[in-house]
């Protein structure tokens, strides 16, 4: 296996290399300008985690890629092609993990299992996002590896099992804070569903992920009297689009009904002003981005295939699933490729789940026919 692992991360940096030298790269604004790239900075001059406008960092903004940016830049100097160059390095780092967690839980054969690792690491957006001084892909990062040590404490619920997925959970929540609350939506699916009791260990996961948490929300707690870790951000949101309720539509913000939301939440398109830029920029780019939407759609597919075949082992990637759809629905008013990214990997994975098992139908009757 050991073999196999380190060819999946030579593919993924290779092929990552060899684009950041040739391909693309978009130029550096939004998110990063105005808080990850001056809140580094700042950081390292001593003056705290403070933005491009001179406020502390957004309590919805958490501290982990600053400060990612804040080591890079004071070993190798501030160079964006450094941050891209290990991103990259994360980004076959989330390979090795789905290739994990193909064989050793839903039990795929090596050539599937390398696939579905393939497929996820050179799924077009996922892989672009390497060019981008953005949270997304060490997010994933942290948030695959989260996902796979809840896959071993669901299996073996040890201490030390226990120990890393409340530590990978709570580095994933200091990086977006979407994940807030998924650990106890995974509780509650293992009470309920799997019968999984209540252990002392489930305990100690939990506390070793508030433990990680609660000192960034001790400091804006104390910092933003108006403080809500998760939800903050929708306070803005709703001043700024005023959306009515669940089933009446203004058709002037038509995607803001939750209805729509839902819908468009598997929007594989290609808004904004990148993928604009992309277009002008080559010929070949909107029927790039036309095949992705149908690559996405039939991918999303496959995966609901899975609930077929492998209910029981593919829950927690489900329910995490589930969890992203819910809260994006119901909270988040723009519909947007970049909110359903964290979860391809795992919806990819469900559909070489599903493919691997319909393979494995197929066989036994063949033999039973000849």
């Amino acid at each position: 296996m050991k073999k196999i692992l380190f060819l999946i991360f030579a593919i993924v940096a290779g092929a990552g290399l060899i684009y950041l030298n040739f391909g693309y790269i978009p130029p550096v604004d939004g998110d990063t300008i105005a808080y990850y790239d001056p809140a580094a900075r700042n950081f390292l001059e001593g003056k705290g985690l403070i933005c491009e406008d001179g406020n502390p960092l957004p309590s919805v903004t958490g501290p982990v890629y600053p400060l990612f940016l804040a080591l890079v830049y004071g070993i190798f100097g501030d160079s964006f092609q450094i941050v891209r160059i290990i991103q990259i390095l994360f980004l076959a780092g989330i390979g090795v993990l789905i290739y994990l967690m193909a064989r050793k839980h839903l039990n795929l054969s090596p050539i599937f299992s390398c696939a579905a690792s393939l497929a996820t690491c050179f799924w077009p957006y996922l892989f672009f996002y390497t060019t981008l001084i953005l949270t997304e892909i060490i997010f994933i990062f942290l948030f695959m590896l989260s996902i796979y040590f809840l896959l071993e404490f669901q299996r073996t619920s040890s201490l030390k099992n226990a120990i890393l997925s409340g530590t990978a959970l709570g580095m994933a929540a200091l990086t977006k804070y979407i994940v807030f609350l998924l650990p106890f939506w995974i509780i509650l699916l293992w009470l309920i569903l799997l019968k999984i009791p209540f252990s002392k260990n489930t305990l100690i996961a939990i506390i070793v992920f508030l433990m990680i948490v609660s000192p960034w929300l001790i400091y804006h707690w104390t910092t933003n009297p108006d403080f809500s870790y998760t939800f903050d951000i929708l306070t803005k949101t709703k001043q700024d689009l005023k959306p009515h309720g669940f089933w009446e539509v203004n058709w002037s913000l038509w995607w803001t009904s939750p209805v729509s939301r839902a819908v468009f939440f598997w929007n594989p398109g290609a808004e904004g002003t990148r993928a604009e830029s992309l277009i002008q920029q080559y010929s070949w780019a909107k029927k790039a981005f036309t095949i992705n939407a149908i690559l996405t759609y039939m991918v999303i597919l496959g995966a609901a295939l899975s609930l077929y075949f492998q209910r029981k082992k593919t829950l927690i990637l489900w329910g995490t699933i589930l969890y992203f759809w819910i809260f994006h629905t119901v909270f988040v008013f723009m519909p947007n490729p970049r909110y359903t990214l964290p979860i391809i990997p795992l919806v990819i994975l469900l559909a070489f789940c599903a493919l691997n098992s319909l393979i494995n139908l197929r066989g036994p009757k063949t033999q039973e026919s000849s």
